[in-house]
């Protein structure tokens, strides 16, 4: 029997991070029918309801999602417990809480430690870097295990500091995957030893539910099946002070211009044809979700606009908008798993791209003139381009169902690698691709 033990398996508050753990733990499941499995989430009480059918659901080793403390007061005590369990691992001989005896208990146990997919490390902030990648490769590596960070994004990491923990870690790595080809330039950048293939991501493997349930969960919400023209469109809600900040400059003049455009586009849409807009959040924090963003551009709208114009209000699982997605004839994302959602149900999409992974993504499936550029995009330009998709769409379909197939073969190698890791004893197999 094997031992995994699942690492970084972010809340279900965003379905395309549920969706990614979901594909993953689906297809292990499949082609490891007797392994236990050991999950690490982030917020256990919300999570384990969905998860705990895979095996056994654990918090994270630095438990801080969901917790009221000032964010000053969570950096010190984040930074001395980063000390402290590096020092334990090393020393085993100061005290530390039980949370992280159980972790480091499950590590020993392990047979492969799988950092699931999704992004970083890289860009994405030095605190995000040092919890869900440097702490677990540095205690992986001590306790002399192999561990696999799979169907992951590589952002370029920017700071001086971040460059060298990124480097640290993926030169410490036993292989990775990534799910777009740009994450391999990154790498090269970087100069990282381990070997990488591109495959593809996790929650491709996410069956959406039959059009029919998507029709009657839309008609629920008052958006029936007529003649009009469907376009579908996931906003995010970009805010300073959030990982972003650490990557881009004038983060507040960015959303501010984001914001506005997409709002006077949409508006000269609704006048131009004869269509309904549906926002799909994708991001569902009761506090900081993408609906916030989405509710103050639908304050904007006016009778009779307002009427073609709707908004989803519901934690829906990833198959249910999936199913909904599909019947959309094209569709507007900025976040990522926006644009996999709706080519994995071959509705054209649009994505407004202010990360490499989305832009590597729409390179994959065949969309690349399609990919719009976050801080640069004009009103007139997002207007055209979805009346340019709507003339288009058939051709666009075909494209992406001629990729896709392969895509999703190349999600489920990210399993397939790991039989090759855990019982390759030649080194040959560890040498720089």
């Amino acid at each position: 029997m094997t031992n995994f033990l699942i690492t970084k398996v972010l809340s279900t508050y965003s379905k395309g991070d549920f969706a990614v753990a979901k594909g993953m733990l689906d297809t292990i499941t499949h082609h490891y029918p007797t392994a236990k499995i050991s999950i690490l989430c982030r917020d256990v009480p919300l999570d384990k309801k969905f998860f705990s059918k895979y095996g056994d659901v654990y918090n994270e080793l630095f438990v801080i999602y969901g917790r009221k403390l000032p964010k000053p007061l969570l950096a010190i005590e984040f930074f001395f417990k980063t000390l402290l369990y590096l020092i334990w691992i090393r020393f085993k001989c100061i005290p530390i809480d039980q949370n992280a005896k159980t972790i480091f208990s499950l590590y020993e146990k392990s047979d492969l430690i799988v950092y699931c997919g999704g992004g970083s490390p890289g860009g994405y902030g030095l605190a995000n870097l040092i919890m869900h990648a440097v702490v677990p490769v540095y205690i992986a590596k001590k306790l002399n295990k192999k561990i696999y960070m799979s169907g992951i994004t590589i952002e370029p990491p920017k700071q001086f500091l971040s460059k060298m923990l990124t480097r640290f870690v993926l030169n410490r790595v036993d292989l990775i995957t990534t799910r777009e080809r740009l994450s391999i330039d990154v790498l090269k950048s970087l100069k990282i030893k381990t070997l990488a293939y591109v495959t593809s991501d996790y929650a491709l493997l996410v069956d959406g539910k039959p059009s029919d349930v998507g029709y009657d969960l839309l008609s629920r919400k008052g958006v029936t099946k007529n003649n009009k023209i469907r376009i579908g469109v996931n906003l995010q809600n970009w805010k300073p002070g959030f990982f972003y900040s650490f990557m881009f400059d004038n983060t507040y003049q960015r959303n501010i211009f984001y914001r506005n455009s997409v709002l006077e586009a949409l508006e000269k849409l609704l006048e131009k044809i004869d269509t309904i807009i549906v926002f799909f959040p994708l991001f569902l924090h009761p506090n900081k979700g993408d609906q916030e963003l989405a509710k103050s551009i639908m304050n904007h709208f006016k009778k009779p606009q307002s009427d073609r114009v709707f908004f989803l209000t519901e934690n829906y699982s990833p198959e249910q908008l999936k199913a909904m997605i599909g019947t959309m004839d094209i569709f507007i994302s900025t976040r990522f798993h926006g644009t996999v959602f709706a080519t994995s149900m071959l509705v054209p999409t649009i994505s407004i791209s202010f990360l490499q992974k989305t832009r590597g993504f729409m390179e994959m499936i065949g969309l690349k003139e399609w990919d719009l550029d976050f801080s640069t995009f004009t009103v007139d330009e997002l207007v055209n381009t979805v009346l340019k998709l709507l003339n288009e769409r058939d051709k666009v379909i075909s494209n992406i169902r001629n990729r896709l197939s392969k895509l999703q073969k190349d999600a489920i190698r990210n399993i397939l690698l790991i039989d090759e890791l855990l019982n390759k004893r030649n080194k040959e197999f560890f040498k720089t691709e």
